[in-house]
Order: structure tokens, then C-alpha cells, then sequence
């Protein structure tokens, strides 16, 4: 929303999820457990790509954009379940959850 200043005392709250997600994308990074993307960020996403560098030190722009896409993934599943968007189209919810996930780990290069 153009303007709005969220409360100080929510920002920790609001961004301790995305913390958490930059440590481990860091982490596997640093471990060499993530593959680089094979299409690089648009250079024009530099400046975006920066509001998460402190998040994620040492990773490239590349792999924060893929970091990113896993996690909106993850969001839009947990928001259809919440929201009963998977009611009478999938049954077997806990199994497809486990396969879209081991989908995003497949992209990002990650070992099952």
C-alpha cells in the first residue's frame, strides 16, 4: 500500500519467516548444495535483488530469485489449504504437498 509505515514493533515479527528462509538459502549455498540457475536475474532486478543480500551474504542474484520463487510456492500452497482452494480437487493433500515441495527442492538442486 503507497505510504503505509508498518508499526516498529511488528517488523521483526514480519519478516522473521524470510530471516529464517535467507539463513538456509545461505547455508545450502555455502555448502554447495544449491545449483545456479541456468538464466540469470535481469540486471534491472539488482536493486531488489539487494534488499535481500543481508539475508542471504554470498549468494547470487540468480539463486535469490530461485529462493524466492520456492517460497512464494510454498505460501501459495499453505495459503489453498488454509483457504480450501484443494476441496473436492485433491484428496490426498499431505501427499501432494510432500511431491510440490520435493519439486521446488528438485529446481534449487537439493537431495531428497
Amino acid at each position: 500500500m503507497p505510504g503505509y509505515q508498518a508499526p516498529q514493533d511488528t517488523i521483526a515479527a514480519r519478516v522473521r519467516d524470510v530471516t529464517v528462509l535467507g539463513r538456509i538459502v545461505a547455508d545450502a549455498w555455502r555448502a554447495g548444495a544449491l545449483r545456479t540457475p541456468e538464466t540469470d536475474a535481469p540486471p534491472e532486478l539488482g536493486p531488489d535483488s539487494a534488499n535481500f543480500r543481508a539475508l542471504m551474504p554470498e549468494v547470487p542474484d540468480s539463486v535469490i530469485w530461485l529462493a524466492l520463487t520456492a517460497w512464494t510456492t510454498l505460501y501459495g500452497w499453505v495459503n489453498f489449504e488454509v483457504f480450501g482452494q484443494f476441496n473436492n480437487a485433491i484428496d490426498d493433500r499431505g501427499t501432494a504437498f510432500g511431491h510440490a515441495m520435493g519439486l521446488m527442492g528438485d529446481t534449487m538442486g537439493l537431495a531428497q
